[in-house]
């Protein structure tokens, strides 16, 4: 008799006593337990080696589980140590690292189901290639992001003010990004940008990218990457239809009024 799907996945990977689980949580109390004969300061960083794997992942989904699988074993075995040696080892401190991370990989499965028809080049979207700071650019996303939503200025334009000024706006690398509901908000984002055929009428109705990055609502420099994606577009195509070629036109005069 087989489990079902969600029970076994529950039961195999984030039971108190599955074997991934335990597994890593024994590799962090070795480390610490080395660590205390050696009579030196307890480490506050756990399995380094599985953060730099995620950073640098192709694959975001299975990079933000196995995060939250070694996030919570490092969490459960921390917090023994941390009564064991009282206080020495801090299980906040040692699971820091791993929150950070998951926030980071929450923004790249955003970022990469909202534009997955989108090509962005020969580089993943991850952790590391956007800290590098030369491969992506947060500005060429919203504009991307905004062409997908509407080609007219003026529906553009409402959207930027909208997304600045929402309540609804928060940035999902911040701690702030943790909360539930926020979670039920980008969950519902990923999935709907994941479906097929979707129409316009679904496209918006999906939380616009702009209102995740609202620091980098610069009206100016998203009609510069706008102009830039829809002249790459018009570039590629020999038969322009009349409505792309007005659209350059139109982003083209806005930027240099």
């Amino acid at each position: 008799m087989s489990l079902p799907t969600k029970d076994s996945a529950t039961a195999s990977l984030f039971g108190t006593w599955c074997p991934i689980l335990r597994w890593l949580q024994e590799i962090v109390v070795r480390s610490i337990d080395l660590v205390i004969q050696l009579e030196d300061e307890p480490r506050t960083a756990f399995l380094n080696p599985l953060i730099e794997m995620c950073m640098k992942a192709s694959d975001l989904p299975k990079a933000f589980l196995l995060a939250a699988v070694s996030r919570e074993a490092i969490c459960l075995a921390t917090r023994q140590q941390e009564e064991k040696t009282y206080g020495k080892v801090s299980w906040e401190k040692a699971v820091q690292p791993w929150d950070e991370l998951l926030r980071k990989l929450r923004v790249c499965l955003l970022v990469s189901f909202r534009l997955r028809e989108v090509s962005t080049g020969q580089f993943a979207i991850n952790p590391e290639n956007i800290e590098d700071g030369n491969i992506f650019s947060v500005y060429e996303w919203l504009a991307q992001d905004e062409i997908m939503n509407t080609h007219k200025q003026d529906e553009i334009a409402s959207l930027e003010l909208t997304s600045r000024t929402s309540i609804d706006a928060f940035d999902p690398c911040h701690p702030d990004g943790d909360a539930p509901s926020k979670w039920k908000i980008l969950q519902k984002g990923c999935v709907l940008s994941a479906k097929e055929n979707k129409t316009r009428a679904a496209r918006m109705d999906i939380s616009p990218l702009l209102l995740y990055f609202t620091k980098h609502i610069d009206s100016v420099k998203l009609a510069a990457h706008r102009a830039l994606i829809l002249s790459g577009i018009w570039g590629q195509k020999v038969s322009c239809n009349e409505t792309l070629y007005e659209e350059n036109v139109c982003v083209l005069v806005i930027l240099k009024i």
